[in-house]
């Protein structure tokens, strides 16, 4: 076994540690954060994403609580230009109406919003970014103060990683929708690309493609985006209640969390 195979084996293992320790934490905090003030500290560069990951019913983010603890000068904030790019495209708007609005190249329109997501830590395209991020992002432009986090303090290699939760949106009530099409939704919040969606169902991507767009239409939204921007926005519409404190997850990653908790200030 070459030594780049085992460094990556151990790599994973590490990570599949974290991340269990992280589901831990979680199921017993007693702590939440608004979500709003999470897309303040991302835009200011206050914090940093490290990674992001899902159980099935709960969306996970991992923070830098020192992000640049090595530099002796902190970052400017994010471009706002470029943050409201991000919030547009995140927000389902289409990209040449948004490149029409800013005076900008379609093409323009990717990458300002890919550069604010690489500020704020995230390697990934937008249409593919961590329902937190969307909630965060909803929660801060609605002033929604009843969208919080789970936060929970976790030990990583050679430092504290904050980790925040939020239950994921459910789309298995969505009856306007057929048991399929809702099977693809719910794969869609897990941030799969059409392809690993056609090979989970074992199907085309030509028929996944055909099944997103009915979706769409159904729901009178514009792209992947759209769909988990509908989504976040029903679901913030019951945030009645604190999402904090539930029996420990299963190992299975299908226990969903009660509510219930205290609010924390944002340290």
């Amino acid at each position: 076994m070459s030594e780049l195979v085992v460094r990556k084996a151990e790599s994973s293992r590490i990570e599949r540690d974290f991340m269990e320790r992280a589901i831990l934490a979680d199921s017993i905090t007693k702590t939440a954060v608004p979500l709003r003030k999470l897309w303040d500290d991302l835009c200011s560069r206050k914090s940093r994403v490290v990674t992001s990951f899902n159980t099935g019913t709960r969306g996970f983010l991992v923070l830098s609580e020192r992000p640049h603890a090595n530099s002796h000068v902190a970052p400017p904030p994010i471009d706002s230009r470029n943050v409201e790019i991000l919030r547009r495209v995140m927000f389902g708007d289409a990209q040449k109406v948004a490149a029409s609005d800013l005076r900008l190249s379609p093409s323009s329109i990717n990458t300002f919003a890919g550069q604010a997501l690489r500020e704020m830590g995230l390697r990934c395209v937008p249409t593919r970014v961590p329902v937190v991020i969307v909630m965060a992002a909803h929660a801060h432009y609605r002033e929604i103060d009843s969208l919080v986090a789970r936060q929970s303090l976790v030990e990583a290699t050679d430092c504290v990683q904050r980790v925040l939760s939020v239950p994921l949106p459910d789309p298995s009530d969505l009856t306007l929708l057929s048991i399929a099409e809702r099977s693809i939704v719910g794969l869609l919040l897990d941030r799969r690309s059409n392809a690993e969606i056609a090979r989970l169902r074992a199907t085309s991507p030509r028929t996944v493609a055909n099944q997103l767009a009915s979706v769409m239409h159904k729901l009178q939204v514009g792209g992947r985006c759209g769909v988990v921007h509908w989504l976040v926005t029903k679901a913030s519409r019951r945030a009645h209640q604190i999402d904090v404190g539930s029996e420990p997850t299963r190992t299975t990653f299908e226990t969903d969390a009660n509510l219930g908790g205290n609010v924390s200030s944002w340290a």
